[in-house]
């Protein structure tokens, strides 16, 4: 089973050695605050990453999905809480790894350090480009690029120039950094115009190209 998903170079012993467990949908798998004590592997399903400001406004960084790794904070040179929260976006299966598994792992493992702390630049490199989008692009081509990056990194196949993004509107607009509103307009203009059809639970975009020029017509500005 643990050979389905993707955890690059990760040794099957590390991945059993854990602790597996379910986690339901919208339920928290850890809180900001809590002990960065092991760094936990995603099965099946998709866990969001996210914090609450002190004025309780929710910031997203991150989607994880199947075969990736989250909760770093164990990491670190010495355990420390986690500054973030994961919460599962639908029906999750996770694996649980100690730290002091994990570090002497990483000390006889070379090749899946590397792979680990890859990873870990990967999602710094992520939000420093959601960062960047933020300051630079209009919600429209912004909101273009959100939905073609994430729906082919969850695994939506392009197909028939079509593809399947199965995220709300509400998580959406807290990534983009708007309110819910603003991306209701937008989405609800596209699907007026044959760009998108939207369902209940995703989004279908019938025409990537008319998304990829919105992004393309931005940057040539």
């Amino acid at each position: 089973m643990l050979a389905a998903a993707n955890f690059a170079h990760a040794p099957q012993s590390l991945l059993l050695g854990g602790r597996a467990f379910k986690v339901a949908a919208h339920e928290p798998v850890f809180d900001a605050g809590s002990p960065g004590e092991r760094i936990y592997a995603l099965k099946l399903g998709r866990v969001l990453i996210y914090s609450i400001t002190r004025l309780g406004r929710e910031i997203n960084y991150s989607i994880i999905n199947p075969g990736e790794f989250f909760g770093f904070a164990a990491l670190a040179d010495k355990p420390r809480a986690e500054v973030v929260s994961a919460v599962a976006l639908n029906d999750c299966e996770v694996i649980a790894i100690e730290r002091d598994r994990l570090l002497e792992t990483l000390r006889c493992d070379p090749v899946f350090m590397n792979s680990l702390f890859a990873n870990l630049v990967d999602r710094l490199q992520e939000r420093t480009q959601q960062l960047a989008d933020l300051a630079l692009l209009g919600l429209s081509p912004r909101l273009a690029k959100w939905l073609l990056e994430l729906g082919a990194k969850s695994g939506a196949v392009e197909k028939a120039n079509a593809m399947r993004v199965e995220f709300s509107q509400k998580v959406i607009a807290t990534f983009l950094g708007v309110g819910r509103e603003a991306i209701n307009r937008k989405l609800r203009e596209w699907e007026d115009d044959g760009i998108i059809t939207l369902h209940s639970s995703d989004i279908r975009i019938n025409d990537v190209k008319t998304l990829r020029r919105l992004i393309e017509q931005e940057g040539a500005a």
